[in-house]
């Protein structure tokens, strides 16, 4: 799974220069998927993760 990815704005009027959204997990965690989301009504995207989270002993 890639660790950054570099967001430009929905508009696509920007050049994207740094990954400002993170999903940080710790090892741990399991991560099934990410995926990047359009949220309507702004230039911004969604982050979205699902994760497996560790079972208690």
């Amino acid at each position: 799974m890639r660790a950054l990815i570099l967001l430009a704005s929905a508009g696509g009027n920007t050049v994207p220069i740094i990954a400002m959204d993170h999903i940080l997990a710790d090892h741990r965690v399991g991560v099934a998927s990410a995926e990047i989301l359009g949220v309507p009504g702004t230039d911004h995207r969604g982050v979205f993760a699902d994760l497996r989270l560790p079972t208690l002993p």
